[in-house]
């Protein structure tokens, strides 16, 4: 396993995403790479069992009474709607 080097992530996808850096905030940036680039390896490194399947697929609301953004819409028809959450 190679080591993690912040600071050639940080050009890299810097780079990729034409997003420039200033320099006073790049030890800043790198420290904050190291530290997701630890939490990551711990979700990598659990051991899960042989036989474990994927979870179900998330889909999006189809309620008629919330809008696109999973807020109430207050467009609808129904007044009862507004009154509680789910």
């Amino acid at each position: 396993m190679s080591v993690f080097d912040p600071y050639a992530y940080l050009d890299a996808a810097a780079a990729a995403l034409e997003l420039p850096i200033p320099a006073k905030y790049r030890d800043s940036v790198a420290e904050n790479l190291l530290r997701l680039h630890a939490m990551a390896r711990e979700v990598i490194d659990f051991p899960l069992p042989a036989d474990c399947r994927p979870g179900g697929r998330a889909t999006a609301r189809s309620d008629s009474n919330y809008d696109s953004r999973g807020g109430r819409d207050p467009a609808s028809s129904d007044p009862a709607a507004h009154d509680t959450l789910p």
